[in-house]
């Protein structure tokens, strides 16, 4: 307002007048284009200064008072006389037009100045001058007359409208109350004035200004141009009588000037139709006047109705015009020659009058009118009363062909500019049959009964006839323009009425060339030329609106993709070449073009649209391809230019920037299609995309070229998108694959780089879009490009020498930058540092930040540079620990929550998880660190420069290490920061009763289409949505519960057919709705209809839809805008259906909310997948006792309310699985994400169980955990088997497998807590039996029961569970198919726990076990033989030693079986089967199982499963042994050589255990390494046996020396010396160790019982022939052999019951038991032995033997378990010794 005090008006004008007088320099003058280019910016000065003058008035910030007009009218005057040269110097059309619409600018400030809509208020409100607040006085007005009396000497067409206003303010003027007497006025001629006006044509110069160029597409304040001539015509209007003026066609001109102004100026149309307008009140009059003769004269009506429906309610107000008319005009002849008639008067029609050029209309007898004008004789105008619609007897008109093309041509065009304003309008034209007007005129007989009218096939077959005749193209596109409005609101109808009707012609889709798609006449129509008219590409542009609209609302058919091809191929190339009369009509063609083609990519994404015809043609169509990427390089070259000329309107500007975006956006969806797919390099369009030195441009530098263009932030948008998409792309092909060349160059980088700082130095709500399209371009540059994103992250810019700020310093593109070097990656620290308030503020660009900084730890060393800046920045850490902290603040319930919330919650959601992913990228990075500072310790001088480098980087991560050691991972107790993560983020957030009303409500809405489908409405539906919907009834009709009601309502006496269908649909639908108000459906058919509708899942995205892509695309349930698109929602409550919006409404409301929840979720999600990294990474290094990086581990009670806090969220996520018949996607996400963070935590657990005091609460915490995951198990075997369901699955099956293997090994001797164990477990049993049919989860699933079978269920509990649901055959089929020695492992584990039981045992005979044992001995015996020296007791490690497992494990079960079945009535012979099966013509086996070793040639080695192998061999051999009909018929074949080879075992067994006290001089005699991980963990635990006798002290020494004999077996050396075995004389031993040594005396226990059943079969053959055969004896140990092993059994279990007297476990005393037993066996031999050769004890023996058994009873009184194995002892010790017991005093 202060410009305004100091009189703006006033210096605007002296400029003005100062920029018309000015002169370009001297110097100047003879550099033609200079001068013209001086002039044209001085004009376009000219121009914005009037524009500036005109508001100035026009909004009223001051007034014109009379000297300011007079000097504004004097310039006019001296611009109209040329008293300027600067017109002269406009050589350009640009200037010259632009020059001549500076004069119309200063024309209409002149007549806006005089006020003439004050004055036409005052005329009508009848207000004396002098209170009419007039701005010029009486005075005023004289001298102004004079000055404009001067224009007449000048001749200029352009003083025609100032003699005109001047003439219609002196008409006005005089006409008011007091003043029409005043001599001043009367002295003025204004009727002259109007007459000069005419004879200059001011009205065509009028109609030249509106239509010019300069005025449409002008920056400036049109609408308030326009407006003042408004007021001017309509005074003119009011001041003359229109017929009375001397000029011919003078009404002609004005309507035409008032269409001009009215045209597409929604705010002018409105006041129009204002009646309190009085402005508009003389055009009123205008048309009501026009209207009196309608429909005799309908042209000039129709025109101006054309221009006078912009907008909405102005097309709702013509057409209501026309449908409420209330006379019709037409001819009318006396029925007498001798009665006269005169104008006004009054006649009545004696019999029907037929109206001319409307068919079937007649004005009804008895109707009066009134003669309007006489014609001829007898022959008057008559005007008749009576009601009728006017726009049905347009709609008439057109069907009835009249000869009128022209008259035709005028009445589509006020329909197709009804329709684009108002498409709700559609509804009244395609039901004009049912209008109430229409109703009324046909009940009046106005209309005939039987006349009805198609509006759609009218509309079709003008079109098809005006194809055919040729010649009229635009009224063919007015036509397609038309259908193309009407699909919106009848697509079913429309489309096929267009089919029907064959406008296009018939597609020839499978013609070999494929060149004319449509019909020939058509096609020619378009490609001619002929629909040019100025420029507009009338008939082009409405067939492309028409494609667009097949496509979003048609169903893919041959039509369509006849006219997508014929767009692309013929269209689109031959305008991408053509010659314009206007640029705006080549940028609309165009428009439209992209606009197909992202209609099509559109449809192919999200609906019904195959995209593969439009993905084709772009990938593979050189011709189509040139184009698309010319058309970007143009509209590159003059974006540039606009931002640089001002001859650039703001139209063409916006075309710009549409066509750059829409051309970036097709082609990143293109690229984005893909990166899904396997690339060829080879393909046309990846070679246009890529730069190459082959091409000088290439899409890819055109985009880098428009991401430097800051006047365009939507094509910087587009072309950052597009870029990054690009580099995901070039990563995928050579040789940008390799990294080693860069995608630009050197320049085209530093232009980048410039535009990036540029922005990332912007505050970041001015161009935010833009900002986070360049961090995601950032992090793909960085993942997929590093030769790309290296030197943009390491240039710096400065202010000066910028190559990007010389380019662009004419525009101002580009802020100061400030003098200091600044680098990408300084600027981006800045968010980092501002991230307190963008958490709250703006979380979306914290997390790209964010994102993007991740993407440097992923790059490792290549950005390491980079990333030691990062790190080495305590306040990044800082600010990382704050956003994980601000979790405390926003985890709300969603009901709680506003939309804009639960995204921001969404997004804080992702800053958290991408903090929690960079914190366990460090700690990998400071693992790594942290081995190379210690190797560098290690390592030599040479290697100084290394280990200086590996410090330094060290060094520098000691912030990171800091906030490791001080931060969030420090505190784990209860309310921490990471308590608090665990528990937000493992509620997942999802609310099924969210879920449940939205997939309700879509159901609603579905069942309700369906009742208005039965009646034939489809009104506004999609073609496919029709069809979907059909589909579903069909389905509906079908189901036996909707039968079933048909059949009930049809017995309840209801009518048949469609009727009971409408009646079903109508109570599904409110018991549906009912539902969703909380009442639910009772059990019975509804409910079942209920359930068939919800599982159809309709409307839901499909899952593939929602798979994210590298920047975290939305997550959609539904997606709503292309659910509004097919429903034609908008359009609902302007049609029949506006009492279902509402409804409508509601259910897009639900599915709104559902979406929000489910993008929440799926951030819950996201970020609790990275905490579940950051535990295991926290853990494990925790463990390793890395003190330096983290040293604080997870509490216990941490874990212990995790676990509870997480089986909590389990089970209500199981929960809202069980509520939801179909969960998605994302639900069995977030359960499978629980589950691996429940399996996360159980592992902890029972890694740290053993420095616990609470096991009472360990207990708990163990059995929630199998009930958690019993009951999870228990749900997902009952869901269809999805990726994700397998994984959680195998999370759970983990968890059980886990829990209860610990409850087994802590609590085994608390039968309370087994029992209560049971209990759980029971259920869990044939849930498992059901995992096992699925190969994912058999080895966990069988791990599980074997665990169960063997740990905690009785037999006959058991059994029947197994019997019932076990698939055994599955089982057997893992052995055959032999694919996995893990499975088999497994299955053969299970199989033997069975076989130990007499009921499984006869489960397993049942199926023919041993045959597929059969085969998989063979095959691990002959396939993979060991070398028959060492056998498979010394086999090698790795596969073999395997296998050797494998094998001890059949034969166990095989052993197992015979022992369990054995004396069992019902099975018949189960000993001859398993020698026929194994020993028949097998006995080479037997060979293999045991072998003694060789000194000489190689290092004894054996490994824990081949010793299980002999001894489960040993045990079948001495089952099968006892049975002397199997012995006989093929045992006694090999009981020599196994005999042989028994003593050979035993007496090694007797040296080596012997030789204790010379330890440390001797070599190892076997070794037996841990070769499994759980056979480490057992070497890792204290030895449960405790002896220093024996077995037990060699294996210890044999299992200690791993590290020292590793370099003998790499030099090939046999045996270990002296000084080796120094080193492991001190051997400790331990749990594993003591297992060896078991097994050992296992086998030498089997060995015994062999022997002496081959002794008693001897003895038992000497008794019945009556002597000792010694020819046919066995061979037997010698009795030093046996000394040795008795003497190594007393010594054990004397040491053990004395060392663990107080601790004699279940272990231990199985032990003695087994050293008992041995004692017994080898004094039965020596007896055999001394028996049948006749050997005395050796001297000595018999006291050395009494003072071992003394203290052997000695020491087992205390344990009454042995007394029974020692009282058997005495038995043979008085055989073996007569009389030790009595001298010994040992009783």
């Amino acid at each position: 307002m202060q410009l305004i005090h100091d009189k703006l008006e006033i210096k605007i004008l002296s400029v003005l007048k100062d920029l018309l007088l000015s002169a370009p320099f001297e110097k100047f003058l003879q550099d033609v284009e200079l001068v013209g280019l001086w002039a044209d910016e001085t004009i376009v000065e000219d121009t914005l200064i009037l524009d500036i003058l005109f508001l100035v008035y026009y909004d009223n910030f001051c007034v014109c008072n009379a000297a300011q007009w007079m000097s504004l009218c004097s310039l006019f005057k001296d611009i109209l006389g040329g008293a300027y040269s600067i017109e002269n110097l406009a050589i350009s059309v640009e200037a010259s037009a632009s020059f001549n619409h500076a004069k119309a600018q200063l024309l209409i400030i002149l007549i806006e100045t005089l006020d003439l809509e004050n004055l036409l208020r005052m005329v009508h409100d009848e207000v004396p001058f002098r209170e009419g607040g007039s701005i010029f006085s009486l005075q005023d007005v004289q001298e102004i007359d004079f000055l404009v009396s001067t224009f007449s000497r000048l001749g200029t067409f352009e003083s025609g409208p100032l003699y005109l206003a001047w003439a219609v303010f002196i008409c006005l003027l005089s006409s008011l109350p007091d003043i029409k007497n005043q001599n001043i006025l009367t002295e003025i001629d204004h009727v002259d004035y109007a007459r000069q006006a005419f004879e200059v044509g001011t009205f065509n110069y009028l109609l030249d200004v509106l239509r010019s160029d300069c005025l449409r597409y002008s920056d400036g304040p049109i609408s308030g141009f326009l407006n003042i001539l408004r007021t001017f015509i309509s005074a003119f209007i009011a001041s003359y009588e229109l017929n009375h003026q001397p000029e011919e066609n003078l009404l002609r001109l004005i309507l035409d000037v008032l269409c001009e102004i009215y045209k597409g100026e929604e705010s002018l149309s409105i006041q129009f139709w204002d009646r309190d307008s009085f402005v508009d009140g003389p055009i009123r009059s205008l048309l009501y006047m026009l209207e009196s003769e309608y429909p005799y004269q309908i042209t000039e009506l129709l025109h101006l109705l054309s221009s006078l429906c912009s907008g909405s309610w102005s097309a709702e107000c013509v057409f209501n015009f026309l449908e409420k008319m209330n006379g019709m005009t037409g001819l009318y002849e006396s029925p007498t020659e001798s009665e006269l008639m005169d104008v006004y008067d009054v006649v009545e029609a004696e019999q029907r009058i037929p109206i001319s050029g409307v068919e079937g209309v007649f004005i009804p007898p008895g109707t009066r009118g009134q003669i309007l004008k006489i014609v001829g004789v007898n022959i008057a105008l008559a005007r008749w009363e009576c009601t009728h619609s006017g726009i049905y007897l347009l709609a008439l008109r057109v069907a009835s062909h009249p000869s009128g093309h022209d008259e035709v041509k005028l009445i589509l065009n006020l329909l197709n500019r009804l329709l684009s304003s108002n498409p709700a309008l559609c509804f009244n034209l395609l039901h004009l049959d049912e209008s109430l007007y229409t109703q009324a005129a046909r009940n009046s007989g106005l209309i005939e009964q039987n006349m009805c009218i198609d509006i759609v096939r009218v509309i079709s077959s003008l079109t098809v006839r005006f194809i055919e005749d040729g010649g009229h193209a635009s009224t063919v596109a007015i036509c397609l323009n038309i259908l193309g409005q009407m699909i919106k609101c009848a697509p079913s109808h429309v489309i096929g009425m267009v089919l029907s009707s064959n406008i296009f012609g018939t597609p020839n889709i499978n013609s070999s060339s494929g060149a004319w798609l449509l019909s020939g006449e058509f096609s020619r129509m378009l490609l001619d030329g002929q629909e040019e008219e100025n420029g507009c590409f009338l008939l082009t542009t409405s067939v492309l609106d028409l494609t667009v609209q097949l496509i979003k609302k048609g169903t893919w058919d041959n039509l369509v993709s006849a006219l997508v091809v014929f767009a692309l191929r013929y269209i689109f190339v031959n305008h991408m070449h053509k010659q314009y009369k206007l640029k705006s009509g080549h940028w609309k063609v165009i428009l439209k073009v992209l606009n197909v083609m992202k209609s099509c990519v559109n449809g192919a994404r999200g609906s019904h649209m195959p995209g593969h015809l439009i993905r084709d043609i772009l990938y593979f169509d050189s011709s189509i391809l040139s184009s698309l990427c010319r058309l970007l390089y143009i509209s590159e070259q003059a974006l540039e230019k606009s931002s640089l000329s001002a001859w650039y309107g703001l139209k063409e500007a916006e075309d710009l920037q549409e066509v750059s975006c829409s051309v970036l956006d097709i082609l990143y969806y293109l690229l984005g299609h893909l990166s899904k797919g396997t690339l060829s390099a080879s393909l046309p369009f990846i070679q246009i995309l890529l730069p190459s030195s082959s091409k000088p441009a290439s899409v890819f530098n055109t985009a880098l070229s428009l991401v430097t263009l800051f006047s365009n932030e939507a094509v910087q948008v587009a072309a950052t998108k597009f870029l990054s998409m690009l580099c995901v792309i070039a990563s995928r092909l050579q040789p940008f694959s390799l990294g080693s060349i860069t995608l630009a160059n050197d320049l085209q980088i530093g232009n980048l780089t410039a535009a990036i700082c540029r922005i990332l130095e912007e505050e970041p709500c001015k161009r935010k879009d833009f900002l986070i399209s360049v961090l995601e371009l950032l992090y793909s540059a960085a993942c997929f490009q590093p030769s790309f994103f290296l030197p943009i992250i390491s240039s710096h810019v400065e202010e000066e020498g910028s190559d990007f700020r010389n380019k662009f310093v004419q525009a101002p593109l580009v802020n100061q930058i400030n003098s200091r070097r600044k680098s990408a990656i300084d600027l981006v620290l800045k968010y980092v540092d501002r991230s307190e308030l963008l958490i709250s503020s703006d979380p979306r660009l914290l997390m790209s930040t964010l994102n993007f900084l991740k993407s440097l730890w992923d790059g490792g060393v290549l950005y390491m540079d980079t990333l030691e800046k990062v790190r080495k920045s305590s306040s990044f850490w800082e600010h990382l620990s704050s956003i994980l902290a601000s979790g405390l603040s926003f985890d709300h319930c969603l009901k709680d929550l506003s939309d804009d919330d639960i995204q921001h919650d969404r997004y804080r959601y992702g800053c958290q998880g991408i903090v929690l992913e960079i914190m366990a990228r460090e700690l990998l990075l400071l693992d790594k660190e942290y081995q190379n500072e210690i190797y560098g310790t290690e390592a030599s001088s040479n290697n100084s420069t290394k280990i200086d480098k590996n410090r330094l980087i060290f060094e520098a991560s000691q912030s990171s290490v800091k906030f490791l050691q001080n931060g969030v991972l420090s505190n784990w107790n209860e309310g921490s920061v990471m308590d608090t993560l665990v528990k937000s983020y493992s509620s997942g957030g999802y609310d099924t009763q969210i879920v449940s009303h939205a997939k309700l409500a879509a159901c609603v809405l579905i069942v309700h289409l369906m009742r208005t489908l039965l009646d034939g409405k489809a009104e506004c539906l999609s073609v496919p949505l029709v069809g979907m919907i059909h589909m579903i009834k069909d389905k509906l009709l079908q189901n036996p519960s909707f039968s079933a009601l048909l059949e009930q309502y049809s017995f309840q006496g209801y009518s048949d057919g469609k009727e009971v269908s409408r009646l079903v649909l109508h109570d599904l639908y409110h018991h549906l709705l009912g539902e969703m108000e909380g009442r639910l459906i009772a059990p019975g058919h509804f409910q079942e209809l209920s359930g068939f509708l919800l599982n159809l899942e309709i409307f839901q995205c499909k899952e593939s839809m929602n798979e994210k892509d590298l920047w975290g695309t939305d997550v959609m349930m539904y997606d709503i805008p292309n659910i509004r698109a097919e429903l034609g929602f908008d359009l609902w409550d302007k049609s029949e259906w506006k009492v279902a919006k509402e409804f409508g409404e509601k259910m897009l409301s639900h599915m709104h909310a559902a979406n929000l929840m489910i993008s929440l979720a799926d951030s819950k999600s996201f970020s609790l997948k990275a905490l579940i990294s950051i535990i295991l990474l926290h853990h494990g290094m925790v463990r390793k006792s890395k003190s330096t990086i983290t040293s604080n581990g997870i509490s216990d009670t941490f874990i212990d309310r995790s676990i509870i806090h997480i089986c909590r969220c389990i089970h209500s996520t199981e929960k809202s699985l069980f509520q939801l018949l179909n969960p998605s996607e994302k639900l069995l996400e977030l359960l499978t994400t629980q589950a691996e963070m429940l399996l996360v935590f159980s592992r902890i657990l029972f890694m740290q169980h053993s420095h616990r005091n609470n096991k009472q609460q360990l207990f708990s915490v163990s059995l929630t955990l199998i009930r958690t995951s019993g009951s999870c198990l228990k749900l997902l075997a009952t869901n269809k088997l999805s990726s994700m369901l397998k994984n959680a699955a195998k999370f759970f099956l983990m968890v059980l497998l886990m829990s209860i293997e610990f409850i087994h090994d802590e609590f085994a001797l608390d039968e309370s807590l087994l029992s209560e164990t049971s209990q759980s477990i029971v259920g869990i049993l044939p849930l498992l039996c059901k995992y096992v049919e699925h190969i994912e989860w058999f080895d966990l699933s069988v791990t599980s029961m074997d665990s169960i079978l063997r740990n905690f269920l009785a037999p006959d509990i058991s059994l029947p569970i197994l019997h019932e649901n076990l698939p055994l055959n599955l089982l057997i089929e893992i052995l055959r198919r032999r694919s996995s020695l893990a499975s088999i492992t497994i299955a053969l584990n299970l199989l033997l726990t069975l076989a130990q039981t007499k009921g499984g045992a006869k489960m397993l005979h049942s199926i023919n076990l041993f045959a597929s044992l059969k085969l998989l001995i063979s095959h691990l015996v002959d396939e993979n033989n060991p070398n028959p020296a060492g056998g498979y007791f010394f086999a090698n490690y790795n596969e073999n030693d395997v296998r050797a497992h494998l094998l001890g494990l059949a034969i166990a079960i095989i052993s197992s079986i015979c022992h369990s079945l054995h004396g069992d009535s019902s099975v018949i012979d189960i000993f001859g089967r398993a020698f026929n099966n194994y020993f028949a013509d097998k006995s080479h086996i037997i060979s293999l199982w045991l072998t003694t070793p060789n000194f000489l040639y190689d290092v004894p080695r054996t490994s824990l499963a081949a010793l299980q192998l002999s001894e489960h061999a040993f045990l079948l051999i001495c089952l099968l042994g006892g049975h002397q009909d199997y012995r006989q018929k093929g045992l006694k074949e090999i009981d020599s050589e196994l005999m042989q080879k028994s003593i050979h075992f035993l007496a090694f067994i007797s040296k080596e255990g012997q030789r204790i006290g010379d330890s440390c001089n001797r070599t190892v005699p076997l070794f037996c390494f841990p070769t499994l991980k759980e056979e480490s963990e057992l070497n890792e635990k204290p030895s449960f046996v405790s002896s220093k006798h024996g077995w037990f002290v060699v294996s210890a020494l044999g299992v200690s020396c791993k590290n020292k004999v590793n370099s003998s077996l790499s030099t090939g050396l046999s045996i270990v010396n002296t000084d080796q075995a120094n080193g492991c004389a001190e051997a400790q031993p331990t749990y594993y160790s003591d297992v060896v040594s078991v097994q050992i005396y296992r086998i030498t226990f089997f060995l015994l019982t062999f022997l002496c059943m081959q002794a008693k079969a001897a003895t038992e053959r000497a008794e019945e022939v009556g002597y000792v055969d010694l020819s046919h004896f066995p061979d037997l140990p010698m009795p030093e052999i046996l000394h040795g092993l008795q003497d190594q059994a007393i010594a054990i279990v004397v040491d053990v019951c004395e060392a663990r007297s107080s601790d004699f476990t279940e272990e231990t005393e199985s032990v003695c038991l087994l050293m008992l037993q041995i004692l017994e066996r080898s004094l039965y031999l020596e007896f055999c032995v001394t028996q049948s050769c006749g050997i005395r004890p050796v001297t000595g023996r018999v006291e050395d033997v009494s003072r071992e058994i003394q203290s052997l009873i000695q020491v087992v009184k205390q344990h009454g378990n042995l007394q029974a194995s020692v009282a058997s002892l005495m038995q043979i010790l008085t055989l073996v010794y007569p009389g030790l017991i009595q001298t010994s005093s040992l009783l």
